[in-house]
């Protein structure tokens, strides 16, 4: 996925097919992720909490400040999967995830926590951390 990531930022082909196939592959990739995870947490059922976030890359500050927020969570707790999904793209597992999850790019940043709740708007490591432990108990997050 970091290697897909990095082809995706350094392409220079913005706008064009190559660039639109790459970024579909990326998000395919952030998808399947997140999937996993969610069998893991299921299948066997482990102490596993899953985040999909959805952002929109354009005219959205709050996406960009909640995403580096999952970001340093992410990176502290191995028992966190979080998958990042550029919900605003037009693909159509994105727009399938976008109705199940009942979302709008105009509500984003959006979280999905375990599958089964969602969370419109900014919000900060605090409260971020409270609406996971509300619904999951992460060892060592949720004391």
């Amino acid at each position: 996925v970091q290697t897909l990531s990095n082809q995706v930022q350094e392409t220079d082909l913005t706008g064009s097919q190559q660039y639109d196939n790459l970024v579909a592959e990326f998000m395919y990739e952030r998808i399947d992720y997140w999937l996993l995870g969610q069998r893991i947490a299921d299948q066997c059922r482990g102490n596993m909490t899953t985040v999909l976030f959805f952002y929109n890359p354009v005219n959205c500050n709050a996406c960009v400040l909640e995403g580096n927020e999952l970001s340093f969570i992410s990176q502290n707790y191995t028992n966190l999967v979080v998958s990042a999904v550029d919900g605003s793209f037009n693909m159509p597992l994105i727009s399938i995830l976008n109705n199940i999850y009942n979302l709008s790019p105009s509500e984003y940043p959006s979280i999905v926590i375990n599958s089964k709740y969602v969370v419109n708007g900014f919000q900060n490591t605090t409260q971020i951390r409270k609406d996971i432990c509300m619904y999951t108990n992460i060892s060592g997050f949720c004391q």
